[in-house]
């Protein structure tokens, strides 16, 4: 896990912040929102990049349009533009916040083939598909819908026509990040799309201002009275000394310099029945997931560091690859990073330190129990 991803995570999980999408999804979605956009930032090194304030306000705007900003659903998405992240809201998008109205019997847009014809009523404006589709290669893209009272509108754009609006209007069109170079398709679809709606059919009044904001590069949200902080306290201290360190990591320090002897033998069964209960206690206590983490970790270890025969090894060792990095003082980046570390130790200690080839094994089964875990956990909405 990059620093950025962990100062943007403490953000999002920052009071102000669970604060500010509760009043827009209420708590239970507000906590779920926030993962969803977690996911998406740490999916995206671009996104890690921008400003934890525009990442929170952007998805604001879309928690606000009800759309969410996993890129896979193709409804919004949060993009880069100059270090700070921005809502764009895709064609999926705009469909479902006009059919929410329930004015609307279709509503629709769809490519025009090469070998296709579109041809314009210029008495009812309506266009009217034409020839046959030579090949798969796209020309433009045609809009269109029909009221519930009657009413109806196509609009058609050639794809030049279609980048020539683009380069004009949009500020982030040859931003090598944006979508209009990573999901062109996506973009032309929304192009006539958009126009059609904004010039002949009707969103929300609340939903038009936003999606005018969107246009606009606004970067507040009007419907929600919050207001957000540029950067928050971190949720929890640093880990301060090697005592802190063993004792987070349920390894009973006692400034004496040792550790107790806590050796059981691994087996995936036993490990896979730790994990359970220690899932039920999370959803029990309402754990956050990065407390959870900081549980499985210490078992993991435990368990991984059980091959080494001396307890002052083990200590030593534990210490060293929790300090030794600065992504290693965030608790949550710990459980990847410390056990890739651990296997694989000659890339930190130039082979100073060998680990046994069966803990190595067991280790990798270790660590795939708990990922699972921890992923189901993520999964069941106990986030920070």
């Amino acid at each position: 896990m990059s620093n950025e991803l962990a100062v943007i995570k403490n953000y999002m999980r920052s009071d102000v912040v669970k604060s500010g999408f509760s009043e827009i999804l209420g708590e239970r979605g507000a906590s779920a929102y926030i993962a969803s956009v977690v996911i998406a930032v740490g999916n995206s090194e671009h996104l890690q990049k921008c400003t934890p304030k525009s990442i929170a306000v952007s998805a604001m705007r879309a928690a606000t349009l009800r759309l969410s900003v996993d890129p896979s659903l193709g409804k919004a998405y949060l993009m880069p533009f100059k270090g700070a992240a921005t809502l764009v809201v895709g064609y999926k998008g705009l469909i479902e916040l006009a059919t929410r109205t329930g004015k609307y019997r279709y509503i629709n847009v769809g490519p025009v083939y090469e070998g296709e014809t579109v041809e314009e009523d210029r008495i009812s404006g309506m266009h009217k598909l034409g020839g046959h589709k030579q090949g798969g290669k796209v020309i433009g893209y045609i809009a269109a819908f029909e009221m519930l009272n009657g009413y109806a509108k196509t609009f058609y754009m050639t794809l030049e026509e279609i980048h020539a609006h683009a380069r004009k209007h949009s500020k982030s069109y040859d931003n090598p990040s944006s979508l209009w170079k990573k999901n062109p398709e996506a973009m032309e679809r929304k192009t006539p799309l958009r126009i059609l709606l904004q010039t002949w059919g009707y969103l929300d009044p609340t939903d038009a201002q936003a999606m005018q904001s969107e246009e606009d590069g606004a970067e507040m949200v009007d419907a929600v009275a919050v207001t957000l902080p540029d950067d928050v306290e971190p949720a929890s201290k640093p880990l301060q000394t090697e005592d802190d360190l063993l004792a987070a990591f349920g390894y009973g320090g006692n400034g004496s310099g040792h550790v107790s002897e806590t050796k059981r033998p691994y087996s995936p069964a036993a490990l896979k029945e730790r994990l359970e209960a220690i899932r039920a206690e999370a959803l029990e206590k309402g754990w956050t997931v990065k407390e959870n983490a900081a549980q499985v970790v210490a078992m993991n270890m435990q368990e991984c560091f059980a091959g080494w025969q001396d307890a002052e090894y083990r200590r030593h060792a534990l210490t060293h690859y929790l300090t030794g990095h600065e992504s290693m003082k965030d608790l949550d980046a710990g459980w990847l990073y410390a056990l890739k570390k651990w296997v694989n130790p000659q890339q930190d200690s130039g082979g100073a330190w060998s680990p046994d080839p069966m803990a190595v094994r067991e280790a990798q089964a270790a660590y795939a129990e708990a990922e699972r875990a921890k992923g189901q956990i993520e999964l069941e909405g106990i986030t920070a």
